[in-house]
C-alpha cells in the first residue's frame, strides 16, 4: 500500500520501483529554516491547469464619490481584443492601455522551487 502525506514516525513508506522516491533515500529531508532555495517545497496559490482565462471588465462606479465599490462583468477572454477603460474610473482597478485584468480559478497547492532558476 502506498501512503501519501504526513506519515507517522514509526511507518516507513513503500514506493513502487517506477517512482523517483524508490531510488532516492531519504526522499524527504526536513529543513527548519525559512530560507528559499532550490528543491524546497512550499505552499502557493496556483491556477487550475487547462482553463480558459476570463477577463474582468470594469464598468465604472454606481456612486461617483465611492471608490471602494465597482461595477464589473466577468466574460471569457476572446481573441486579442482588450476592453476599453470605464467612463468613471475606479481607484482600486486602474486601467492602463494594452493591459487587462484576468480572472482564474486557483487553489492552494504544494509547489517545488525550480532547481534551474
Amino acid at each position: 500500500m502506498i501512503t501519501f502525506g504526513n506519515l507517522p514516525h514509526a511507518v516507513s513508506p513503500n514506493y513502487p520501483k517506477e517512482s523517483l522516491q524508490f531510488y532516492c533515500d531519504p526522499w524527504w529531508i526536513r529543513a527548519d529554516d525559512q530560507q528559499l532555495r532550490r528543491g524546497r517545497l512550499l505552499w502557493s496559490i496556483l491556477p487550475h491547469v487547462d482553463q480558459h482565462p476570463n477577463i474582468l471588465i470594469v464598468k465604472g462606479r454606481s456612486e461617483a464619490t465611492e471608490h471602494r465599490l465597482a461595477d464589473f462583468e466577468i466574460q471569457p477572454l476572446q481573441g486579442n481584443r482588450l476592453p476599453v477603460g470605464p467612463d468613471l474610473p475606479v481607484a482600486g482597478l486602474p486601467h492602463y492601455a494594452g493591459e487587462a485584468h484576468l480572472v482564474y480559478r486557483a487553489k492552494r497547492r504544494p509547489a517545488l522551487v525550480d532547481p534551474t532558476s
